[in-house]
């Protein structure tokens, strides 16, 4: 098998583009950047990827379809399902802790393509993460333990708060553990900020 076309080639070129793309944004990184850290050809990278384009792309899939995976493992399925969106949720926070560099270079760099083209090209997964916390809304309102709210909608707030929290961790440093700080977030979420009133 021609080495240029092998599965481990292609590995090689999204590591590559990741770490580039991360380090020096889209247009600060070549394609002869990215076949240097992988000693392969350019006719290499452009068989596994039309373009440098469709590279950046695919880097931003792999990432997004990694991030689910570690949701879907944060969720076991088991106890209460404000126990599972907890643990959803702090496992969310943390990896925008940990992958915060990547993520906001991709993103920014996002905003350099045509929109529409970003539309076409993210329509298909780019609602996953917010899928992944919507289906343990949806199962825990069809078994009674939650409350009948739109399930897609109510996911974004939920990633909404997380971001809010993950976000100002890496400006300022926290009193709180992450923990604590998702434990507050899952009591105001499951009740609310009211006092409870009183029944005579």
């Amino acid at each position: 098998m021609d080495e240029g076309k092998s599965p481990k080639t292609s590995r090689c070129i999204l590591e590559a583009a990741q770490r580039l793309f991360a380090l020096h944004g889209y247009h600060g990184t070549s394609i002869r950047d990215i076949v240097h850290a992988c000693g392969v050809s350019n006719a290499a990278l452009y068989y596994h990827f039309e373009s440098k384009q469709n590279l950046y792309f695919e880097v931003l899939r792999q990432y997004v379809a990694a991030a689910v995976e570690r949701l879907q493992q944060a969720d076991t399925g088991r106890g209460s399902y404000r126990s599972r969106l907890g643990s959803v949720a702090l496992a969310y926070a943390r990896l925008i802790l940990e992958s915060q560099n990547v993520l906001q270079t991709l993103v920014r760099d996002m905003g350099q393509f045509d929109q529409a083209d970003v539309v076409r090209k993210l329509s298909d997964w780019s609602g996953q993460v917010p899928a992944t916390i919507g289906t343990i809304l949806e199962e825990g309102i069809a078994a009674g333990e939650l409350r009948p709210l739109p399930a897609r909608r109510t996911a974004m707030l939920i990633l909404g708060m997380i971001n809010a929290i993950a976000g100002s961790r890496l400006h300022v440093q926290p009193e709180n553990t992450l923990e604590e700080d998702m434990d507050l977030a899952m009591d105001v979420l499951f009740e609310g900020i009211a006092v409870p009133t009183q029944t005579v």
